[in-house]
């Protein structure tokens, strides 16, 4: 249990969000495989207590006096609800926990209002595009707010920028399909394709 609220304690909260994208990583890829080695040794102490029970059970069955019976009898029942205590309470799961987003933090409408004010405010593509590109350092944002973000700019080699630099920081990326609608030109979907691919 204390092993898990470590794990929480480093992959949320204010010191985890503060801590470089590297060292993050790092410490993520270190929690996880020391969750993973706690789970095997977890794994092996099941396998242990099952070979427990069952070595107890060939005992009872080879004894004949009703006093050492009854007593080994109790033992393998002690090992039993040991052993279902344990797996109730769901110590022996194995999964490794998701690792957490890491970077911006999800748009609020409120960001997205004042983002939207300062597009709005920038004249020239390439301060709007800046705007953009220093909004995404501290948000992320869904494929609803793209299309609104989008809407701002004229061009479409502005929107495959735009698109392209939000693109990471994605909070819905299952549904970037979408976001090749908002663009209507052939070329500019190639251009857009061209950038998004590995």
């Amino acid at each position: 249990m204390r092993f898990l609220l470590i794990l929480v304690m480093l992959w949320s909260g204010p010191v985890g969000a503060q801590v470089p994208t590297d060292a993050l990583a790092t410490a993520q890829r270190a929690a996880t495989k020391a969750y993973v080695a706690n789970a095997m040794s977890l794994r092996n102490e099941l396998a242990a207590m099952r070979g427990e029970i069952e070595a107890l059970r060939g005992m009872v069955a080879m004894v004949q006096e009703p006093a050492q019976r009854g007593a080994l009898m109790a033992q393998v029942n002690a090992v039993s609800h040991r052993l279902s205590r344990m797996n109730n309470a769901g110590i022996f799961t194995t999964s490794v926990p998701p690792a957490p987003m890491t970077g911006p933090d999800p748009a609020s409408s409120a960001s997205l209002s004042r983002l939207e004010n300062s597009l709005r405010a920038a004249n020239f593509r390439e301060d709007k595009l800046r705007v953009i590109r220093e909004s995404v350092k501290t948000h992320a944002f869904s494929t609803k707010q793209v299309r609104t973000i989008v809407s701002h700019l004229s061009f479409g080699a502005d929107r495959v920028e735009a698109i392209a630099a939000i693109y990471p920081r994605l909070t819905d990326p299952e549904n970037a399909h979408g976001l090749y609608e908002l663009l209507s030109s052939r070329t500019d979907r190639e251009a857009l394709e061209k950038r998004l691919s590995p």
